[in-house]
């Protein structure tokens, strides 16, 4: 209901903070090749444009903002070499090991989803499903989890499990009465 004071709380939340639910797309591959960071940036858009995303946050961002105020451009600079002096920079940024590993080789899109009723996990795995489908790369790849995806893979396997618990106990009566009346036939009317 949306009188409900946690649909208020979650209305209110989301309004101030973009959503409450944290979404995670993890990008692995050479986080500092300009195709990926690109792509980083490409899927932030993407994401963006859904009323269900209230907010993101990347290194992509990062990079780009960084290479706005030293370079003049509001862009990722195209070569791996500009990359790798931004990224001197921001190297020792406490920051930054939140959004990637030391290793380089991974990193995170952070989202907050702004769950707006019972079809928007739905809908937004929908949505994302849409984009990964249509940007595949031999260079990196793209993993969705958090919060929302969890509890649908939960839901969802609830639903199959329900199901089979009742074709189970149904066979499983029929199977009872069939042997009390000592007939098949009669245990299935």
């Amino acid at each position: 209901k949306d009188s409900h004071p946690i649909s208020i709380s979650e209305q209110i939340l989301s309004e101030s903070y973009g959503g409450t639910k944290p979404l995670f797309i993890t990008f692995t591959g050479n986080i500092l090749s300009p195709e990926v960071l690109k792509a980083m940036m490409d899927l932030e858009n993407y994401m963006k444009e859904s009323p269900l995303i209230g907010s993101t946050q990347s290194v992509a961002d990062v990079v780009r903002e960084l290479n706005k105020k030293i370079g003049g451009e509001n862009k990722i600079p195209d070569d791996e070499a500009s990359i790798g002096q931004l990224w001197f920079l921001l190297d020792q940024q406490e920051s930054i090991s939140r959004l990637v590993s030391p290793e380089q080789d991974q990193a995170l899109i952070i989202a907050k989803f702004q769950d707006i009723g019972d079809r928007s996990t739905i809908e937004l795995t929908d949505y994302m499903q849409s984009y990964f489908d249509s940007h595949q790369s031999e260079n990196y790849t793209i993993q969705m989890t958090g919060m929302p995806f969890i509890n649908k893979k939960l839901s969802d396997n609830l639903l199959y499990s329900q199901i089979v618990s009742l074709i189970i106990a149904i066979i499983l009566v029929m199977t009872i009465v069939s042997l009390m009346l000592r007939s098949f036939v009669r245990g299935i009317y």
